[in-house]
């Protein structure tokens, strides 16, 4: 759905964590950490638009 390769997710995800929007519950899953948040999310947002992908610079 998202067009990427299995190995650009998870620094995106891993970002995700970061920011306490996911937690991970057991192996191989997330989660949002605020209950109903997908629920918000299709509303404001109904039409899934991916951006490009865009190298990400590295953390100092």
């Amino acid at each position: 759905m998202l067009h990427r390769e299995s190995n650009q997710v998870p620094p995106t995800r891993a970002e995700l964590i970061e920011m306490g929007l996911l937690y991970t519950p057991e192996h191989g899953y997330a989660a949002f950490t605020v209950p109903d948040f997908d629920k918000f999310m299709l509303r404001a947002v109904p039409e899934l638009v991916v951006p490009e992908i865009q190298r990400r610079r590295k953390k100092k």
